[in-house]
């Protein structure tokens, strides 16, 4: 039987590390959907399980691949380059996708198998702030039930707020009102930055990545994993 070179894991999340396991397990590099894995003890067990079978573990981080959004790490890294006083940006993201009835009778529902809104809805955008602003030396939590996520992250480079939500009353009466059911948003200084488009060929150009040798590895997945699992524990 010809040997499989790749495993591709797209099972709800609390499977994620008992089918990277065994695909690491039976000599297959993994790619896997976010999230990774729910908790830093089980992806540094992964790390582990790379080396004792010699293979990889690569994470689909598709916004790092946005092209509007390398462009604004760009300008960021730019502003800071020599300006040690310069103030810290202050950016506000909100991202509101509502859902059906359907969600809370699934196992997006309940956060001991998919991570609550953090992990399950929030992990990427997560991991697009941290890249941008560096990661968080403290954050705070303003609202956290199973439905929204609101709270602050103090990062080197801004001080960000941030929404996350599910319910349609949180999407702007404008976009209710067009029969939209997602809201993405995000100011920098005041100013809207629109990431809007570009994301209908992230999945495939990520799997590019893959393939060429430039996929992202669990080492790049930590930091948004520690976070979301900090702000699942305080409640």
């Amino acid at each position: 039987m010809q040997d499989i070179d790749y495993l591709s894991v797209c099972t709800p999340n609390y499977l994620h590390f008992s089918h990277i396991a065994f695909g690491l397990s039976h000599g297959m590099n993994v790619i896997c959907e976010k999230p990774l894995v729910l908790t830093s003890n089980g992806l540094f067990r992964l790390q582990e399980l790379e080396k004792q079978y010699a293979k990889k573990v690569f994470c689909i981080l598709q916004l790092r691949l946005h092209p509007q959004i390398q462009k604004l790490k760009t300008r960021v890294e730019d502003l800071f380059v020599g300006d040690k006083q310069r103030s810290k940006l202050q950016v506000s993201l909100n991202y509101v996708t509502s859902r059906g009835p359907w969600y809370k009778k699934s196992w997006k529902f309940d956060e001991s198998k998919s991570g609550g809104i953090a992990s399950n809805i929030g992990i990427h955008f997560f991991d697009m702030l941290i890249g941008l602003f560096g990661y968080p030396t403290t954050f705070s939590i303003k609202e956290n039930d199973p439905e929204c996520l609101k709270g602050t992250l103090d990062c080197p480079l801004a001080q960000i707020e941030f929404c996350l939500s599910i319910r349609q009353e949180d999407l702007p009466l404008q976009v209710r009102n067009s029969d939209q059911r997602s809201w993405r948003q995000m100011m920098i200084d005041g100013e809207p930055f629109d990431f809007t488009n570009g994301f209908t060929d992230l999945h495939t150009k990520s799997y590019e990545e893959i393939l060429a040798g430039r996929g992202f590895g669990l080492q790049e997945a930590l930091p948004a994993v520690l976070l979301c699992e900090s702000i699942r524990r305080t409640k």
